[in-house]
């Protein structure tokens, strides 16, 4: 109702700079807004989330507010000299937010306030203490309406961070093309608990948490057959649990709905009781009568517990039958009250690639001294590498010239792989039986050179958060995150001799963003003769950029006892080979589009590719088949394949399509209510509404470093392994709780006396509704003075806590060239949006200057 914002202020900067010798120079300076203003606003809002969580925290909803400043926005270059020292340094900044939330929650809520007051932040830097924060003002003839709300939850949390960076390239400090940033992760979270719903971390004995027991995967089945299907049986805190029935495509893989593997709450010390507390779980088959047959049995138990998660993670049950493991079933233990966000991170869309293969021929020839060596100066035509995972084999070729001593070579493709569980890439415990590791193996022609067991990748940190993003801390997507790792692999058979090194990329990007299938989204039948629509999208699509896309048939095919070499580098499932359809490759040229999707509102709707694909020459009923897609972005080709389809008489799926509860989303009308109205829903809700069992957390705080990276170094520099690495500096972040949740709501806000606690928000539990009210809170006065150090380390002796130190203090030493650019590049650009720039008086005039008469008509 009538908010207006009306705010008169002006920056300062003070700055002293001094220089001795050749050390780094001593500066100083303190910047900060000095400005009075007033305020006023009366805020009524609803809210109602659809789902318990939608991603990882920071990653759920880019905020568009700082969509200008997600990219760097770089200033003209200050060049100076230090001594005989030249240093050249170019200023930016870049800036994004995100929000999160996790839990269910509905309600709504009303607020408002007006004031009037004087403000004073002030940010100080000395090059040989560090940073202080300063924060002073008073705002006068407050007056506050009290907050009213509606509010049904069992434990929902709400949170945004801002991603500030102030950037400086250049070169500096013995390191060419650098750059060099001071990031800020200021954060703030509210937590809204209900009494008796329970909080994750406790690790009392006696403490009650649900306990969720996830079937991921079964591995050991040889046989690829559609006509039978598996199912895993639980029985856990005496609940029965089961999954539905899927095909075994080299494993078979489950994406029930967690809900439905949720078996109660259990005390820590009954599930870490291994010898009451077993978990038994049964493997079944199903026939296709829909006879049952059970394969075997296992157990399960849970020694210990991690952040709410059992060790080791995941398990691994061993089926046996008459003493004989026939199977493994790997699943997820969770105690937890909300396993909804440890599920979400562990699901990620994938991509793998290879930059870089280095061949030594001298070992290559000294491990296979039969083999023909590949000539030097030729094309490696015949070299590939296989990716072999979940049963599968994934081919990608290798280009490059082969050299005298070794040979440099490239993948020539990226693999992509939809969303699924990142546990299954971890290798195997040693112990555990039917589980084969992920792998590489390097052919030349039909034989086998080399191999190597795949390294446990991290694909759920969260250091993309911190800013560690694909392209580096100033660029790339906050829900993409790239890890490369260096592999070394050895002759078959063998550890000690390394045949190659394989430089590996890894891209993780969360569920929507990912390259994946829309149809078929799971293991289905088609008609033959029939043409089915199938629907895909790919990871970064651009929108308005044309693709062009090559879609072909694999047929599932037996091998030949006779020619197994001719087809060493095909596609395989299991002992199986994926061959292509004759006359089945087919073409696409085009644009995305967005499109409702059942459960996903088109505003959230991925860009997607659509294309009417013929099931007809070539095919014939019972072929086991999947589709090729492949396209080229940038200079890079993907490919990615379709969930396994069947050629029959009818469409049908082979099993439950278990992939539609993941975009449960609905789109919530918005409602608004007067007084009346908001009281009389209040009457409705009754006993939910007066129950005081509500209680309100909130935490606040800052994540801070510093970091070089993008670095250039200078020529005979040493570096390890000769794969041309970039170094990157950084030291780590340091965190500052300016609000501590653990402290309590009533500390957080000033304390019993403070505004907040006398409008009643400092109470231990609160009703989850307040009735409508119009009377206001009048505060005459309220004075804020408040400061906090960001100081080095006293002990930070290291060479580079002392690289980074001198590094700011040169960087700050140019502060008045960098500000008196961006001043000029704001007068003559009109700022980063780019509007012409107007003649504006001075700050010194303008605090004097009276409004201009209007002119008469």
């Amino acid at each position: 109702r009538k908010p207006y914002i009306k705010v008169h202020a002006g920056i300062f900067l003070n700055f002293s700079s001094q220089f001795q010798g050749i050390a780094a120079p001593k500066v100083f300076w303190r910047a900060g807004i000095k400005g009075h203003g007033r305020v006023q606003a009366r805020v009524l809002g609803s809210m109602n989330t659809t789902g318990d969580t939608g991603s990882d925290p920071f990653h759920a909803f880019k905020l568009p507010m700082f969509e200008a400043y997600e990219k760097p926005l770089w200033f003209e270059k200050v060049d100076f000299a230090t001594g005989s020292l030249p240093i050249s340094m170019e200023p930016g900044f870049k800036c994004t937010a995100s929000m999160y939330h996790h839990g269910r929650f509905k309600g709504a809520a009303r607020f408002g306030g007006k004031t009037r007051g004087w403000l004073e932040p002030a940010l100080v830097y000395d090059s040989v203490r560090g940073f202080d924060t300063q924060f002073t003002g008073e705002l006068k003839d407050i007056e506050v309406w009290p907050p009213l709300w509606l509010m049904f939850t069992r434990r929902f949390e709400l949170g945004v961070m801002l991603k500030p960076s102030l950037l400086m390239r250049g070169d500096f400090a013995g390191l060419e093309r650098a750059t060099m940033a001071i990031e800020g992760r200021p954060y703030g979270n509210v937590t809204v608990i209900r009494e008796g719903a329970g909080s994750r971390g406790s690790s009392s004995g006696n403490s009650l948490q649900k306990l969720t027991v996830y079937p991921i995967r079964v591995t050991g089945i040889p046989v690829v057959d559609f006509n039978k299907k598996y199912k895993v049986k639980i029985l856990a805190n005496g609940q029965t649990l089961e999954t539905t029935p899927q095909v075994n495509w080299g494993t078979v893989e489950y994406r029930d709905h967690i809900s439905l593997f949720s078996a109660g709450v259990i005390p820590r010390a009954v599930l870490m009781n291994t010898s009451s507390s077993k978990i038994p779980v049964q493997l079944v088959q199903v026939n296709p009568d829909a006879t049952e047959v059970a394969l075997g049995v296992g157990v399960a138990t849970c020694p210990s517990v991690m952040n709410g998660e059992c060790q080791p993670s995941p398990t691994s049950v061993a089926i046996m039958n008459n003493g004989q493991a026939v199977a493994t079933v790997q699943m997820a233990i969770l105690w937890q009250d909300n396993p909804a966000p440890w599920f979400s991170s562990k699901i990620r869309g994938l991509g793998f690639s290879f930059p870089q293969v280095i061949l030594r021929e001298d070992t290559l020839t000294a491990a296979f001294p039969n083999h023909q060596a590949p000539q030097p100066g030729s094309q490696a035509k015949q070299i590939s590498m296989h990716l072999v995972h979940n049963g599968q084999t994934y081919v990608v070729g290798l280009v490059g010239t082969i050299g005298t001593q070794q040979s440099a070579l490239a993948g020539d493709t990226m693999l992509e792989f939809g969303p699924g569980f990142i546990d299954t890439w971890k290798p195997c415990a040693p112990s555990a039986q039917h589980c084969e590791s992920p792998r590489l193996e390097l052919y030349a022609g039909a034989t086998q050179i080399a191999t190597a067991t795949m390294p446990q990748i991290d694909f759920a940190s969260q250091t993309s958060m911190q800013g560690t993003s694909n392209s580096g801390f100033m660029g790339g997507s906050s829900s993409e995150m790239t890890i490369p790792s260096t592999i070394a692999l050895s002759a078959p058979g063998t550890s000690g001799v390394t045949i190659a090194l394989a430089t590996m990329e890894a891209k993780a990007v969360m569920t929507l963003q990912s390259s994946l299938f829309l149809w078929p989204r799971s293991p289905t039948v088609v008609k033959l003769g029939s043409t089915e629509t199938l629907k895909w999208t790919v990871s970064g699509v651009v929108r308005a950029k044309d693709y062009g896309f090559t879609l072909e048939a694999y047929k599932l095919t037996k091998a030949a006892p006779m020619m197994p070499k001719a087809h060493a580098n095909a596609r395989k499932v299991l002992d199986r080979l994926l061959l292509p359809v004759a006359a089945s490759n087919q073409s696409l040229q085009g644009q995305c589009r967005a499109q409702p999707m059942p459960g996903i509102p088109k505003d959230m709707a991925p860009c997607s590719f659509e294309y009417n694909f013929q099931f007809g020459k070539g095919f014939k009923s019972g072929d086991q088949i999947v589709i090729r897609v492949s396209w080229t972005a940038g200079s890079v080709v993907h490919e990615m394949y379709s969930p396994p389809l069947e050629v029959g008489t009818a469409r049908r799926l082979l099993a439950v399509d278990d992939t539609a509860g993941i975009y449960d989303i609905a789109a919530t009308p918005r409602r608004l209510w007067n007084q009346e109205a908001w009281n009389a829903r209040i009457d409705q809700r009754g006993e939910g509404c007066n129950r005081r069992d509500m209680r309100f957390d909130i935490g606040a705080g800052m994540l801070v470093r510093g970091k070089v990276d993008s670095i250039d170094v200078p020529k005979g520099f040493p570096m390890i392994g000769g794969l041309g690495e970039e170094p990157e500096l950084a030291t780590g972040f340091r965190r500052f709780d300016l609000v501590d949740r653990d402290s309590g709501l009533s500390q957080a806000l000033g304390g019993k006396d403070s505004m907040p606690c006398q409008m009643g928000l400092c109470q231990g539990f609160l009703p989850g509704c307040s009735k409508g009210n119009d009377k206001s809170l009048y505060v005459p006065s309220m004075t804020f003075n408040f400061n906090r150090p960001f100081h080095f380390h006293n002990g930070s002796q290291g060479r580079f806590s002392g690289l980074m130190q001198h590094a700011l203090a040169y960087a700050f030493s140019t502060l008045p060239e960098s500000i008196d650019i961006m001043i000029k590049e704001w007068n003559k650009t009109g700022g980063f949006n780019h509007k012409k720039a107007t003649t504006t008086p001075g700050p010194g005039e303008w605090w004097n200057m009276r409004p201009s008469p209007t002119p008469a008509p």
